[in-house]
């Protein structure tokens, strides 16, 4: 048989000459239909190794330098055809939505074709004042941030039709949560590494009153270092944060609003109460848990109570140790009273802040 590649962006198109057959036996990680009888094509993925981000095609299973891991493959996105967003933004495919908007890979005509990420607010929610005030807060807030672990905003706007939108750096990694999926329990040296990234941003972050407020392993991005040196931790969706500053009045997510994700949300979130910066603490707490052992820390049995339950067993009991948990696991004992004491049900029993999260975990033997 014959086969060759067309890369486009991140993705590569394969072409084949064989039998059916060939189709058929085609990696998981390809999409494979056959074309006619004798012709096939797929398209086939970039696959990221979980520990270090090198990038592989389609066709490779593992990272020569951590082979115990296989590669992560990312699979493309609803594709746009090439449609025009504002008579600016050529989009490619939708590469994300949440509560407020859609994410689009996009080609924007203004920056001689670069490659974007275009977030666009949701049409039937820009009516929303509220809606319309928190999309203002995360364009806000990602401008004020600049640091390594943030992602660049290229520019924002509003379109012809009154669509809000900005466009960021387009990055190519893994989310955490894929990294977790796969090599979780992770090693105790990786973990104080991107732990300790992670605190870097929210130093920053909360230097300039800015709480996250939905902190997970879904919003934290790993991307390769092009130097060689340890994955970099990128600090994703400012979509629900609050200014902390007592001048700036309510934002759209004053108390009595519960925002976040349940697994990874502080007591006080739980509660619908005011927080503040060490709710980030709790739920950078609730990542490394879930780094170190595979699971958060508290994590319901059934599913169809799952989130009521992991809510009202946060509020209500305070956490295991990782060793109480995970006996089994080899956590140096300095990171797991690390990671408790992040965990405590009462901000006041937590790190106040994240600097000293940050120097604690550098003093962690590992």
């Amino acid at each position: 048989s014959w086969t060759t590649a067309l890369r486009v962006g991140q993705y590569a198109l394969v072409l084949g000459l064989g039998s059916t057959g060939d189709c058929g036996s085609r990696r998981p990680a390809e999409v494979a239909p056959c074309f006619r009888r004798s012709w096939h094509y797929t398209w086939s993925v970039v696959a990221y190794c979980p520990i270090c981000l090198a990038a592989f095609g389609g066709h490779k299973d593992r990272c020569p330098e951590h082979s115990e891991f296989p590669v992560c493959p990312v699979y493309p996105g609803t594709s746009m055809s090439g449609k025009v967003f504002d008579g600016r933004f050529v989009l490619m495919e939708q590469i994300g939505s949440g509560a407020t908007g859609t994410v689009f890979r996009a080609l924007d005509k203004y920056m001689s074709g670069e490659e974007v990420a275009l977030k666009v607010m949701l049409a039937h929610l820009a009516s929303n004042p509220v809606l319309v005030k928190r999309f203002h807060f995360e364009i806000q807030a990602a401008r004020k941030l600049k640091g390594l672990n943030f992602v660049r905003i290229r520019d924002f706007g509003r379109s012809k039709t009154g669509h809000l939108h900005f466009s960021m750096e387009l990055l190519q990694g893994l989310p955490l949560s894929r990294v977790i999926e796969v090599a979780a329990p992770m090693a105790p040296a990786y973990v104080v590494e991107i732990g300790t990234q992670v605190c870097k941003a929210l130093e920053e972050a909360h230097s300039k009153g800015i709480v996250h407020r939905d902190l997970k392993p879904d919003n934290i991005m790993l991307v390769r270092d092009r130097a060689g040196g340890p994955p970099i931790a990128k600090v994703l969706d400012f979509g629900i944060v609050k200014f902390v500053d007592e001048d700036a009045g309510p934002g759209p997510t004053a108390p009595n609003i519960m925002c976040g994700s349940a697994e990874y949300m502080s007591p006080e979130q739980a509660q619908a109460l005011k927080v503040d910066t060490r709710s980030d603490i709790y739920s950078l707490g609730a990542v490394l848990h879930e780094m170190l052992s595979g699971y958060p820390p508290f994590k319901s049995d059934h599913e169809e109570s799952n989130n009521i339950s992991i809510l009202l067993d946060k509020v209500k009991e305070d956490p295991k140790t990782l060793f109480e948990a995970f006996p089994k696991i080899p956590i140096p004992a300095a990171l797991d009273r690390i990671v408790h004491h992040m965990l405590q049900r009462l901000p006041d029993d937590r790190p106040p802040r994240a600097s000293l999260v940050r120097n604690a975990l550098a003093d962690v033997p590992t």
